[in-house]
């Protein structure tokens, strides 16, 4: 398959590089100072900034190229995810009574804000490849130079947004139902794969595409072709993290807990299960969820989602 690499200056001091191959279209760019600032899906019209606030910057780079060539300017995004209730009239809820005896700790405020609902399903992994690519441009690698396979964050970013099909599917049948992707939670790059809420709780998904794989499960032990795994001792961590975080932001004591989802395995084999993380394979999520009881009020479910989509809620004193 036949590699195009273009590269042309859109304004004094900016470089934008397309890439096509292996079915993608994408323009990287970045600063005549050698900063990435991003990459620019051309097939989609989405942008994928390294610095969320630098957004506005890689999308004027990419706009001036378009015009520059000849292509017109960049489609807009569309946020891909779902607010629960969203078939309702807006409304501002009530916040909540807090459950007697419960202290909620004082919360270290960042200055930054942002809405996480705008995030979409594999992009903090598509991010990772972005910074390998330019660590690859770095030291003498071209576009070109890339072998026809996906990278491993490829993988994992299409494994997230086939999750996230589902967890559309989950909300358009009932709306009571709502989730976020890439939820950062440290200054590391670290984030959980999705986070749903709705009447049958709150729950983290961490989303693992092992393509014909043979997946065996007995208690916490997941192992993947006869090797083992931390993926459920993870998705604990994840589960615990998201618990301290949200109670300590929505003022609720509620419980998150975890899930792992195997994506395009050959086959799941559950002997036994670990009680508090389920692993449930991708095409039974939406009936995962809608079988559970109602543990959750309108009120509560509202107030917490509100909470899980600021920014501010899981970049914490640790981060």
């Amino acid at each position: 398959m036949e590699a195009l690499v273009h590269t042309a200056p859109s304004t004094p001091g900016d470089c934008v590089t397309r890439w096509r191959n292996f079915g993608h279209d994408r323009l990287y760019v970045r600063t005549v100072a050698g900063a990435d600032l991003g990459w620019w899906n051309l097939t989609t019209g989405e942008g994928h900034a390294l610095d969320p606030q630098r957004t506005p910057e890689l999308k004027r780079i990419v706009r001036d190229w378009l015009q520059a060539n000849g292509l017109g300017a960049p489609a807009r995004p569309v946020l891909r995810q779902v607010t629960p209730l969203e078939a309702d009239e807006p409304q501002t809820p009530a916040k909540p009574r807090r459950a007697a005896g419960y202290a909620a700790p004082v919360r270290t405020v960042v200055e930054a804000s942002a809405d996480l609902l705008s995030n979409r399903a594999g992009e903090a992994l598509m991010r990772r490849e972005v910074a390998e690519l330019a660590a690859g441009r770095s030291s003498g690698r071209r576009f070109a130079d890339f072998v026809p396979e996906a990278s491993r964050w490829e993988v994992g970013a299409v494994g997230e947004q086939l999750v996230a099909d589902e967890l559309r599917k989950l909300a358009a049948q009932d709306p009571r139902w709502g989730f976020l992707n890439s939820i950062p939670v440290n200054a590391k790059g670290t984030d959980i794969d999705h986070l749903v809420v709705g009447p049958g709780g709150v729950f983290t998904i961490n989303t693992k595409h092992h393509r014909d794989a043979r997946i065996w499960v007995a208690g916490d032990m997941l192992m993947v072709n006869g090797e083992k795994t931390f993926y459920i001792r993870n998705a604990r961590r994840e589960a615990a993290r998201a618990t301290t975080r949200l109670a300590e932001a929505a003022h609720l004591p509620i419980r998150a807990f975890g899930l792992v989802v195997p994506v395009n395995a050959a086959s799941l084999t559950i002997k036994e299960t670990s009680g508090d993380v389920a692993v449930v394979n991708r095409r039974r999520l939406v009936s995962y969820f809608a079988s559970l009881p109602t543990v959750l009020d309108k009120d509560t479910v509202l107030a917490v989602f509100e909470a899980a989509r600021d920014c501010c809620t899981w970049l914490g004193a640790d981060a």
